[in-house]
């Protein structure tokens, strides 16, 4: 069996190890849980999206937001942050995608900033599961800051 083209050798020394009959149950076992992920149906389901800050935010200090996009299919998205309406791209960093149990995929976005009372910050989501691009707005919630005498 190959696996995106790299060869899967436990299969093969499972195989050689056990009878023609139980090995082949592994294999065809094997053989269903991939068609179940990779050919599952093209559906589209849209993602929910939540921005939030990786530590307590102190204004001036700092910090990471990150964008968690969950529960969308097919894994394939476009993910914008904003500063102020403006497109961020310098420190930006994002997880790869991340399968979930039930088919559908997980994704993480990091930026690093430095909390201002001033600036706005939205993470910009476009996936086909979407009307329109979906922006999360990151409040900077007051109680969760923390003001430094």
């Amino acid at each position: 069996m190959a696996r995106n083209g790299v060869l899967v050798p436990g299969i093969f020394i499972m195989a050689f190890l056990m009878g023609p009959q139980e090995s082949w149950a592994i294999k065809e076992d094997h053989v269903i849980i991939q068609a179940e992920f990779y050919l599952t149906p093209d559906q589209s389901v849209p993602p929910e999206v939540t921005v939030l800050s990786n530590t307590p935010v102190e204004l001036g200090e700092p910090n990471t937001l990150i964008c968690f996009i969950d529960k969308f299919s097919p894994p394939v998205i476009n993910v914008t942050w904003l500063r102020n309406g403006n497109p961020v791209t310098k420190g930006v960093s994002m997880s790869v995608f991340l399968p979930r149990e039930d088919h559908l995929f997980r994704k993480f976005h990091y930026l690093p900033f430095l909390p201002s009372a001033n600036d706005v910050y939205d993470c910009k989501v476009e996936h086909r599961g979407l009307e329109e691009p979906l922006l999360k707005h990151w409040d900077m919630d007051c109680s969760s800051i923390s003001f430094l005498l």
